[in-house]
């Protein structure tokens, strides 16, 4: 049996630690119509993606009905979504867009879902603290999402750690892996992109071109960069199922 939804109207405060630095979240609710989802999310940057295509893609996702039927049975999320107040008063999110779509599925069904919990961010928060703070909520690679969206997410922290002038040391600590894997990241990440935009595949064998990068961290790149027909002969002979080797 479905657990009565009991909304409080009390806002509450949870605060977080970034970097050395303390910030208040605050709890609210926010109705859903409020609520923007990101265009630079990894899921989908570089897609011209509408909302309809959004939900029909996390509803592919692995555990989704899970989540729906989690929600359902305890009446709402005990973790709220993370977002970013907006200057015309809506909320874009950052963190937890397949819980921001479950409950559009789940509005189908009960009023009780036009509203979600949610945590806002603090305007006085960096682009770079807000991705800190993701990175540390969940680690190196987000659970839901595949290995070469993580990595894009990496790369967007890297930046970002550059913008604010933090040394290789420090980004390095920040993201919690050496400087060997993040030129290995930065590779792949090249080449994939460049690979998606060849071939108009949306699979990026990430895995694949991640350990033939590995393999040899220069080397594929340097080959690609001389010569162009070759690259491309590549691109098409992966897209229809050959390994690359790099030797």
């Amino acid at each position: 049996m479905r657990k009565s939804k009991v909304i409080s109207t009390k806002n509450q405060i949870h605060e977080i630690n970034v970097l050395n630095e303390k910030f208040p979240l605050l709890k609210k609710y926010a109705l859903l119509d409020q609520i923007l989802s990101d265009k630079n999310n990894p899921r989908f940057a570089g897609k011209i993606i509408n909302k309809k295509d959004q939900i029909s893609e996390i509803e592919c996702t692995k555990d989704f009905s899970d989540l729906l039927e989690n929600i359902k049975l305890n009446g709402g999320i005990n973790n709220p979504i993370l977002v970013q107040e907006m200057e015309n008063g809506l909320y874009l999110i950052r963190d937890g867009f397949r819980r921001y779509i479950a409950y559009i599925k789940l509005a189908e069904w009960s009023d009780d879902y036009k509203k979600m919990p949610v945590y806002v961010l603090p305007k006085g928060m960096t682009e770079h603290q807000i991705l800190v703070h993701l990175r540390t909520i969940h680690g190196p690679f987000q659970s839901n999402w595949g290995a070469y969206e993580s990595a894009k997410q990496t790369l967007k922290i890297i930046e970002e750690s550059k913008k604010n002038n933090l040394s290789e040391e420090e980004i390095q600590s920040i993201l919690g892996i050496n400087s060997s894997t993040i030129k290995i990241i930065i590779n792949t990440l090249n080449i994939v992109e460049n690979y998606l935009e060849q071939t108009g595949t949306k699979d990026p064998k990430w895995s694949q071109w991640y350990e033939a990068v590995k393999a040899a961290p220069n080397k594929l790149c340097e080959m690609f960069e001389k010569d162009e027909e070759m690259k491309n002969e590549v691109f098409q002979l992966v897209k229809d199922g050959a390994f690359v080797n790099p030797h």
